[in-house]
């Protein structure tokens, strides 16, 4: 249903240039008729009034032709342009999917593997901290590691998170 709005704009596009197109081919065959009535004054006492008829046969056809063809050349571009659009968003949807694979496979990586030693390098940092086993300055180089890894493990669950709002946002457009 989502898809459909998505397409929806294009072939209302292309719906309009095709009823433009069915129209100018109409009006290429067809004959227009006039009719007028007039009535003027020169002076106060005196009206002149007329009828007028017309007809317009249309002889030379060039120019409603050309438009057709033209109208038809557009339709074709629009088609083309949604076909291309599709395609790109088809391709980054791929893309996306294989990041979000990747990733998933990072996060889960973590969680089953680095999380837990990270936890217990965290604890025994803390306990050779008051034990004195180490100084402040090792226990602060420990810590920092310990923050890098558990900060690569945000940045991975951002990027995540990002990317499946990108997929959400193409599974609308597509």
């Amino acid at each position: 249903n989502n898809r459909n709005v998505y397409h929806q704009r294009w072939l209302s596009k292309i719906d309009v240039k095709m009823n433009e197109k069915v129209l100018q081919d109409k009006l290429v065959n067809k004959i227009h008729w006039d009719f007028g009535y007039f009535a003027q004054s020169l002076e106060n006492e005196f009206l002149f009034q007329g009828v007028q008829l017309g007809i317009k046969i249309p002889l030379i056809r060039k120019h409603e032709k050309t438009k057709a063809e033209m109208l038809e050349v557009e339709r074709s571009m629009l088609e083309n342009q949604m076909e291309e659009q599709l395609n790109q968003n088809l391709g980054l949807m791929h893309t996306l999917m294989r990041k979000k694979e990747q990733l998933e496979i990072g996060l889960s990586h973590y969680e089953r593997d680095v999380k837990p030693s990270l936890e217990k390098i965290r604890e025994m940092a803390d306990k050779r901290l008051q034990s004195g086993d180490i100084n402040y300055l090792e226990y602060k180089l420990i810590m920092d590691q310990w923050f890098d890894r558990v900060l690569n493990h945000l940045n991975m669950l951002k990027n995540y998170n990002e990317t499946i709002i990108e997929l959400q946002f193409l599974n609308i457009s597509i």
